[in-house]
């Protein structure tokens, strides 16, 4: 009885540490970072039951003067000011994030440049859209 609880202990360790992986912080990279913002890379694939780790950057400018973003809010020109992500929803079991500065970017000063890190182990293959939530304190310049 007691190799029993023991294995059973070793296996429910196991697959609570792979629920639980802990990304370890990153350090962003401005290589490949459209002028206008966005993402810089994108994740690669991932396998289930294979490690996965990867690193994700992006870029925040201080102004926004995209065409698509002005016709939104009838604007000139839009300034980020704080960017907070807020949470990170559609990950596989398995996947932990990091995101860079807790996840918090004070744009006007300067700090533009954020990178998340995705790890762990997904247990079950499917199709994983992810989707990033974002709280985003701005100021639109010239709305009528």
């Amino acid at each position: 009885m007691r190799k029993i609880t023991l294995l059973f202990f070793i296996v429910f360790a196991s697959v609570y540490m792979r629920l639980n992986a802990q990304c370890s912080t990153c350090t962003p990279v401005f290589s490949t970072c459209p002028p206008a913002g966005g993402l810089c890379n994108k994740l690669d694939t991932g396998y289930a039951n294979h490690p996965y780790d990867k690193v994700i950057n992006f870029f925040m400018p201080q102004t926004l003067n995209q065409p698509s973003i002005l016709a939104q809010c009838q604007c000139n020109l839009v300034k980020l000011r704080h960017i907070t992500v807020t949470g990170v929803s559609g990950l596989p079991t398995g996947i932990g994030y990091l995101i860079s500065n807790n996840g918090y970017f004070d744009v006007q000063n300067g700090d533009s440049l954020g990178c998340g890190h995705f790890c762990g182990t997904a247990l079950v293959p499917g199709m994983y859209p992810v989707t990033v939530y974002l709280q985003a304190d701005v100021t639109a310049i010239g709305t009528p």
